[in-house]
């Protein structure tokens, strides 16, 4: 771990006994654990590239693979589609691309290459690499991952012929160059189904961030990358076997039959967020200063990158402060209305001080997995 996240570790789940009233996700029967998904591409690319079934396979060989390292879940292709190339913008909504699990709904794979670097005019913003819920076909919810490429980015590309095209735009790539890009094309596939699944609304790439709040002491930079350099839902490239981080693993075994959507998912957090401040020899301080700054805010595209100080508290008697929560509340741009994912919380008192980041991933776990209404953050002064 590098020394600038010296002051984080990664988040602990200790799972607890029984799941809240007001989302309950029922036992799973181990035949809807295996989903039966469909795989569909552009006639234009089809027709040119024959083999692109087995192509198609391999990508979700791969996302098997790692599903099996600490899931139940695996997704088994029913049916290979093509669709007109024009029609990418409307497929998504055509009823005949969707295959029913019996019990529940399910996944198609929707995927558009296409030539040069110059998008198309059939694909918007939201369609070029993303995960939505579809459509609604006999009372049961279905989801499209749509997928757009072109060139070395193409996830159906076999790896000797990535590695050709490579190639030929890079004088002499390295083995591990070859395999980072190969890899993180076919992550695109594993990060894309776990939103599916209900993972990250609020990409998990969003967590990354320095400290500037100028108070002791200096937290360094919270990157999510760095706490889970394999897991797919971080924006991270590598040469190795991707795995999902244990939080993401829990929530893909209790939802691998979608019983909630990620929009649903991303308001399961602890509906209170409270600061215990001991000293170092484990005592409540009393009358501390804890101060709370906005650290990220819940959008993807920011424009104003400060770390405002949003409240200053004092703790009670028991060295404990109710503070504001974080705000589950995702937005594609940034507004006045866009509340923050993640927070900087600083404590003080007689000289002494010590700090801590409270993020939405946090209230989730304490949430979902630990079955509590209040997430605690623990902070010692020294």
């Amino acid at each position: 771990m590098p020394a600038t996240q010296k002051n984080f570790k990664a988040l602990s789940v200790t799972p607890g006994p029984t799941c809240l009233s007001e989302y309950t996700f029922k036992p799973i029967p181990s035949n809807e654990l295996t989903e039966n998904i469909v795989f569909a591409v552009n006639k234009g690319y089809a027709v040119l590239n024959p083999d692109w079934r087995q192509r198609a396979q391999e990508v979700i060989d791969y996302v098997n693979k790692v599903l099996s390292q600490n899931t139940r879940k695996q997704y088994r292709i029913s049916k290979f589609l093509t669709y007109p190339t024009s029609e990418y913008a409307t497929v998504i909504n055509n009823k005949s691309y969707y295959v029913s699990n019996g019990a529940y709904g399910g996944t198609t794979f929707f995927y558009y290459v296409y030539d040069g670097k110059n998008i198309p005019k059939v694909v918007s913003d939201n369609l070029k690499n993303n995960a939505l819920v579809g459509p609604i076909i006999n009372g049961q919810q279905f989801y499209a991952v749509m997928g757009t490429s072109y060139g070395i980015f193409n996830i159906l590309l076999s790896k000797s012929s990535l590695d050709r095209l490579i190639k030929k735009q890079i004088p002499n790539p390295t083995a591990d160059y070859e395999g980072e890009v190969y890899n993180k094309n076919i992550r695109f596939a594993a990060h894309e189904l776990g939103h599916t699944l209900g993972l990250s609304f609020g990409e998990w790439y969003f967590y990354n961030f320095a400290d500037q709040t100028n108070m002791p002491p200096k937290l360094g930079r919270y990157n999510f990358n760095n706490l889970y350099p394999r897991d797919p839902m971080v924006d991270w490239a590598g040469n190795f076997l991707h795995k999902f981080s244990e939080f993401n693993a829990a929530l893909i075994n209790l939802n691998a039959n979608h019983q909630y959507s990620y929009k649903d998912i991303a308001k399961m957090h602890a509906p209170k967020a409270i600061v215990r401040v001991k000293d170092a020899s484990g005592n409540p301080v009393r009358n501390a200063t804890v101060k709370v700054f906005g650290a990220r805010k819940n959008a993807i595209f920011i424009k104003d990158w400060s770390q405002p100080l949003l409240q200053s508290l004092k703790t009670d008697s028991n060295g404990i402060v109710e503070i504001n929560n974080v705000d589950s509340n995702f937005q594609r741009d940034d507004s006045p209305t866009v509340g923050w994912i993640a927070k900087i919380i600083k404590v003080s008192k007689g000289g002494e001080n010590g700090g801590a980041v409270f993020t939405l991933v946090d209230s989730q776990i304490s949430y979902i997995i630990n079955k509590s209404r209040t997430h605690y953050i623990d902070i010692t002064i020294n």
